[in-house]
């Protein structure tokens, strides 16, 4: 069972139902391990902010919008791409991580990406498993949860290459679309 507290104190409580009146329930090897957000200010709190991945002419702005949340206006145009991306996180090559983030978008779609690059001013847009997916919400202008698990390449060497996590958004002719994230995390599968 994998779950995130939302407080620093938390109860975790096992129960037991049984038929009889009497019914008795065996545990054994019960842990809670923590594991770290490779992510700085994936819930974008501080003031630092992420690296701008945009267009020229495209406004980037952290708003409060009832939470601190990451919005991307993209100018209007087909081609026009904007978002924010983050990288020199901590991964090691063959273990298992889990992305996580709340996302809304305002028109078309939005496309995280996991890429493995040569180096920091390398940009590469395409995701190191082929699995960047357009994302949409069901209705627009709502928050939705997005999650994916991933494997590093057991020969990917931190010593020469750059693992990043890109979030664009993309315009199509005629649009400017707008998403928003927040709660951004990648954390090691334990």
């Amino acid at each position: 069972m994998d779950f995130v507290p939302t407080h620093d104190l938390f109860r975790l409580s096992i129960l037991a139902k049984g038929i009889n009146i009497n019914p008795e329930a065996y545990i054994d090897n019960v842990s809670i391990k923590e594991s770290k957000n490779l992510i700085y200010n994936g819930d974008m709190e501080a003031q630092e902010k992420w690296a701008n991945w945009s267009t020229p002419g495209v406004n980037e702005i952290v708003l409060d919008e009832g939470r601190n949340s990451f919005v991307t206006h993209v100018i209007s145009g087909a081609g026009r791409t904007a978002g924010i991306l983050q990288d020199k996180m901590e991964v090691l090559p063959g273990e298992t991580y889990e992305l996580s983030m709340d996302m809304k978008v305002g028109a078309n779609f939005a496309m995280p990406m996991l890429n493995i690059t040569k180096s920091l001013l390398y940009n590469k847009l395409a995701d190191f498993e082929n699995a960047a997916a357009n994302l949409t919400t069901a209705e627009y202008g709502e928050w939705a949860h997005y999650s994916r698990t991933f494997t590093m390449p057991i020969n990917y060497d931190p010593a020469k290459n750059v693992f990043r996590l890109s979030i664009l958004a993309k315009a199509q002719a005629g649009n400017t679309p707008e998403f928003w994230v927040d709660n951004i995390s990648i954390m090691k599968v334990l």
